[in-house]
Parts: C-alpha cells; structure tokens; sequence
C-alpha cells in the first residue's frame, strides 16, 4: 500500500517528538544533545547540515535523515546522509523514497554533484544489512562505492560535555 508523505526539515518544536525515531540507532543519546544538534540553524554552502523528517497522512514522523554538505575530490560538493531511519508499519520503503527524493531536491538547491547515503544495517546486529532500505536505495539510482567503517571514540576534550 503506497501512501503519501511530507518530507521538510525537522523545527526546533518537532525535536522531540522526533527522539524516539533517532534513538532507535542511538539508544545511548540524551534528549538534550539530540535537541542541540537537531536545531542548530540552516546555512547554506559547506557546512550545511540538518535533519529532514517525513510524516504521515496523520502528521506523525515516521522517517529522518540526518545530513551534511561537504566538499568532495570527484563531486566538488557532496550532500551526506549520515543516518536514514524509517520505521513506519505500514510502508517503510515509501518513507525511505521520501527522504532520499527530498535529499536530491536538497542536493540540487545546494548544488551538490552527488547524494552519498548510508549503507542500511540493522541497529545493534553488526554488519546485518538491513535489505529493504537497500532495494529502495538501488531502485532511486544509488550505486555501491566500497564499504565505509568508523570506530566510535570514549570521551575526550573534543567530544564531551
């Protein structure tokens, strides 16, 4: 059953509201640091970032992605997906061909010569690939370009509160 979503950048009021969404990748983030860096304002050019929600015909949020423009060696600027997150019951591929429509209208605004989401996994099953989001992402036009790891670092005077 295909449904009809609306997909705009997510307000300082819809952060919270928002949470449970972000927490199911990060079960270990506090409200208060989503809420900062949910809201900190738009800019434009390198060193835009955001958050872009989708919502349901009932207005709830269903979808996030998180994202970033950067520059790029092949693309000059890159729109970065850092996170892609669907849990709607119903249709989540469709909540996922929102978000990643609305980051290519998002990366054209922006200039961008390329779109780079996450390859899906399965929230705490390592290396599990979550093939649903997959699909949609091959069936919108994305391609793979090797396989990206990071390695999460304990707190330190960079990254503590």
């Amino acid at each position: 059953m295909r449904r009809s979503f609306s997909v705009r950048r997510l307000t300082a009021r819809q952060a919270a509201q928002a949470f449970p969404l972000i927490q199911s990748i990060a079960p270990d983030l506090r409200l208060e640091d989503w809420k900062s860096f949910s809201t900190q304002p738009a800019t434009e050019g390198i060193g835009t970032r955001g958050v872009i929600a989708a919502r349901d015909e009932r207005n709830y949020i269903c979808g996030l992605v998180c994202y970033h423009v950067a520059p790029n060696l092949r693309s000059r600027r890159l729109l970065i997906a850092d996170h892609l997150i669907a849990l709607d019951l119903v249709d989540r591929g469709g909540t996922i061909a929102a978000l990643l429509g609305a980051l290519e209208e998002l990366a054209v605004l922006e200039k961008c010569g390329a779109v780079q989401a996450p390859a899906p996994y399965i929230a705490g099953r390592a290396f599990e690939v979550d093939v649903l989001t997959l699909a949609v992402l091959r069936d919108a036009g994305f391609a793979r370009e090797g396989l990206q790891l990071s390695k999460q670092l304990g707190r330190n005077k960079w990254n503590s509160k």
